[in-house]
């Protein structure tokens, strides 16, 4: 199972048995009132029941059916209210008891859709969230609008009706917020991507509620030096960047944090590139990049570590002539890996691949879409296929230009035959549980069908499933968009830097 409950000593809770597993990622956890636990993340199903992104389980384990929710999109971030209500946020719609709602909402603590954040609808998605002590919330994320007033990726709601605070105001520049939490004196920490600007160079800060910064609330500087990647197991925190000091601890590129941003002086290890991507995988974690040895041991492009950085001897599989960009831990001991390379532990793989994990050692199965270009992003859907996109113009030998779809086993579908204009690519996807997947880059064309910038493609069930491109959406932006979501009602929001 991918949902387990810890004593104090850090045993199991063998009494706490869950019925069944979400059929994807678990991005959050809640404990209500009551004891009963939700679940959050990008699934479409939980013990054999249709139940999308959101879910919950009663305090012995077992499933409650009964918590009938229906959200499209994925939550990211869930937070308990002292009222018992359960606020829920991420990049979605949803429909509860007839009400509709986007990106964030509320149940009350008998799971009915309670009013929030009427007219101040985030234009991207919500990555954090966190409670203070007057009841308010906190939201970090993507957006740069809550309706239509500019908010920049910082928010803070009054409780009463979700009503938009007026005195919090970003007081630096943000790029992401990947996280939050409230300490015990009422301030609250933020961490994610913050460019250095001044003295402030922290990509972990601590604010006061009214959204100032407080002195030496700078948990974490690089000198103003990138964090690529973040990752947290629970009990420590892990940086990498191209950064060589850490809160003035000299660190090559990859550090680990105790507590509230100390740096752990007891972890050393030094890599001699980047690490782009990083992952949990039973005990240990695997780091992905662009290197060829982590703390002195040779290991190319990836490694799995302990978490004090020993470099597991068992798990040797060299990625070449390239770069890995994205690493998806997937059910039943396999990892996908993705980005810009040509081999895989001496076999022939061509920016994509998957692993088979037998014991602690990694086999190169026979999933091999032969991309011939980079693949900047995917998308998992219902069933095990994948949407893949990039820069590239064939997989699997067959003409597919910067769009194309994976069976589970890797081999090409035919299902998906929609190329992009010559030198365009797709940033974002967001891939729905009926096979409907909305697209946004830098591109002008899909199929030859002018579409700027936004598209949405789906299945066609007239033509035995085969995707087409739905000619009726019409989104005109004079600029790539990197950012998308649909609502029901057929509005998008987008958060991009176009005039029109």
């Amino acid at each position: 199972t991918n949902l387990v409950k810890l004593e104090e000593d850090g045993s199991v809770d063998h009494t706490f048995n869950p019925t069944g597993d979400p059929d994807g990622p678990v991005r959050a956890l809640a404990q209500q009132v009551n004891g009963s636990i939700v679940v959050a993340g990008e699934f479409f199903s939980v013990a054999g029941e249709a139940q999308s992104s959101l879910a919950r389980f009663n305090a012995d384990g077992s499933f409650d059916s009964g918590f009938d929710v229906d959200i499209n999109g994925p939550v990211l971030t869930l937070t308990v209210e002292p009222t018992g209500d359960l606020i829920f946020a991420g990049d979605f719609f949803y429909v509860i008891g007839g009400q509709t709602g986007i990106r964030v909402g509320r149940l009350n603590s008998v799971s009915e859709p309670a009013a929030f954040a009427d007219g101040y609808v985030p234009d991207a998605r919500v990555t954090a969230s966190t409670v203070l002590a007057d009841g308010d919330l906190v939201i970090g994320g993507d957006f740069l609008h809550l309706g239509v007033e500019e908010r920049t990726r910082l928010a803070r709601l009054h409780r009463a009706m979700g009503s938009l605070d007026q005195t919090l105001l970003s007081p630096f520049s943000v790029e992401d917020i990947e996280t939050m939490a409230r300490k015990p004196d009422g301030n609250y920490i933020i961490a994610g991507e913050f460019p250095a600007t001044g003295n402030f160079n922290a990509n972990i800060i601590e604010l006061s509620p009214d959204g100032q910064t407080v002195e030496d609330g700078h948990f974490v500087s690089t000198n103003g030096d990138n964090i690529f990647s973040m990752f947290g197991d629970g009990s420590y925190t892990y940086l990498s960047g191209d950064f060589t000091v850490v809160n003035g601890v000299s660190r090559n590129r990859f550090a680990r944090l105790l507590g509230f941003g100390s740096v752990d002086g007891g972890f050393h290890c030094s890599v001699n590139g980047f690490i782009y991507a990083m992952a949990k995988w039973n005990h240990y974690i695997l780091v992905a990049g662009s290197f060829t040895e982590i703390n002195g041991v040779p290991r190319q492009n990836l490694a799995m570590i302990t978490d004090d950085c020993f470099v597991l001897n068992s798990f040797d599989v060299p990625v070449t002539g390239g770069i890995v960009r994205n690493i998806q831990v997937l059910p039943n001991d396999q990892i996908l890996l993705a980005g810009n390379f040509n081999g895989v532990n001496g076999i022939s793989r061509n920016s994509m691949a998957r692993l088979l994990m037998v014991g602690l050692q990694g086999f190169v199965d026979g999933f091999n879409p032969n991309v011939g270009g980079t693949v900047t992003t995917l998308s998992l859907l219902k069933g095990g296929q994948v949407i893949i996109a990039g820069q590239f113009d064939q997989v699997s030998g067959e003409n597919r230009r910067g769009l194309a779809l994976l069976d589970p086993d890797g081999s090409l579908s035919s299902k998906l035959q929609l190329p992009l204009g010559a030198g365009q690519k797709v940033r974002s996807m967001a891939a729905f549980a009926n096979g409907t997947v909305m697209l946004a880059g830098d591109f002008t064309e899909i199929d030859g069908i002018s579409k700027n910038h936004v598209a949405m493609i789906k299945p066609n069930l007239f033509n035995q499933g085969n995707y087409l491109v739905i000619n009726d959406f019409t989104v005109d932006a004079n600029d790539e968009v990197r950012v998308l979501l649909p609502t029901q009602n057929g509005k998008v929001f987008l958060p991009v830097s176009y005039t029109h």
